[in-house]
């Protein structure tokens, strides 16, 4: 038997003396049986509409005249039908959103993987009832391709995939605060920037994105008392203190 999930193609053995039909019979515990006549010439038969990851009784009697063979039968279960609609919306330069629609048939779970045009894969393990997933710490402008795949204990549907890119950034290597606030960034904190742009040369800095529009690089950060200020002039050169709390930069 050849099988889909929506269909199997039953084959056979010839009946040694001539016949004149074969007569194919097969149902679930679900579905009452159905029954197709063939032709004695042939030795196979197409069997469509089935149901996705169901275990049907498949049997084939041959017919001469008025007499009737004894039957042979078998047991085959249906592939479990692949997710639908798999695509991408609210792509932004570090982040998408991954969506589709269930199989018809139940689920155990989803193996979801992405890969981005340089080789990086990751590979996610979802719950039955997802239906969307956000990735996030993707790259700016960067091509990655979604490949999802149904689980039902040991069955696996076909893989869909789909393809999107992601936006870039205005300033991929932001040399200051506000840079990285052109970019998008709006909440005051750590990051990452690059001395004259110099993707060599990063750093990390404090960026107030509040005060006054925001954009700022915090040199003096005091707030809570936690930190000793009274340094000696090297310390102070060199910069001091917790970068998340109270600092001198240096």
């Amino acid at each position: 038997v050849n099988i889909t999930d929506s269909g199997a193609l039953a084959t056979w053995q010839p009946a040694i003396a001539a016949v004149d039909n074969y007569v194919v019979s097969y149902s679930s515990e679900e579905e009452p049986e159905v029954t197709q006549m063939v032709s004695g010439n042939t030795v196979e038969c197409d069997l469509k509409g089935l149901q996705p990851a169901t275990e049907y009784t498949l049997s084939v009697h041959a017919l001469k005249d008025t007499q009737r063979s004894e039957a042979l039968s078998t047991h085959f279960t249906t592939g479990l039908d692949a997710p639908r609609d798999l695509s991408a919306t609210e792509v932004q330069s570090e982040a998408a959103v991954i969506s589709w629609r269930p199989p018809r048939a139940p689920v155990t779970g989803y193996l979801l993987i992405y890969e981005s045009i340089d080789g990086r894969v990751k590979e996610v393990i979802l719950n039955p009832d997802t239906t969307s997933y956000s990735l996030t710490e993707l790259s700016p402008s960067t091509q990655y391709t979604v490949k999802l795949q149904a689980l039902s204990g040991a069955l696996r549907s076909k893989t869909i995939q789909t393809i999107f890119t992601t936006t870039g950034l205005l300033y991929p290597y932001p040399k200051d605060c506000s840079q990285a606030l052109l970019n998008g960034e709006a909440t005051s904190g750590l990051y990452t920037i690059y001395l004259n742009g110099d993707k060599a040369q990063p750093l990390q800095a404090f960026c107030d994105m509040v005060e006054d529009g925001g954009g700022w690089i915090v040199f003096l950060r005091r707030q809570n008392g936690k930190q000793d200020f009274y340094k000696n002039w090297n310390t102070y050169v060199a910069g001091f203190g917790d970068p998340k709390d109270e600092f001198w930069i240096g």
